[in-house]
């Protein structure tokens, strides 16, 4: 095998086992219950974006991390 070639194969094992550790990340994190009092209450406003609901959420420490909720939780809980 020549260099380029062990470099490309290098960097392929490189780039898959970083998709494959932000993918349990994310995993993890998306199965990690809320940690929110029980007098916490959220509203979602009519007409408020979601990714605006999620930043309110975070500011009000309910969330952790905005940006990653907005985008993932509107495809990981549409069977519910």
């Amino acid at each position: 095998m020549t260099t380029p070639h062990k470099v490309l194969l290098a960097l392929l094992v490189i780039a898959l086992a970083s998709a494959a550790g932000a993918g349990l990340y994310v995993k993890a994190w998306l199965d990690r219950p809320l940690l929110v009092a029980e007098d916490t209450k959220v509203v979602l406003a009519a007409g408020q974006s979601f990714s605006s609901f999620a930043r309110q959420m975070e500011a009000d420490g309910v969330l952790s991390n905005a940006t990653l909720w907005s985008v993932l939780a509107p495809v990981s809980y549409t069977h519910l």
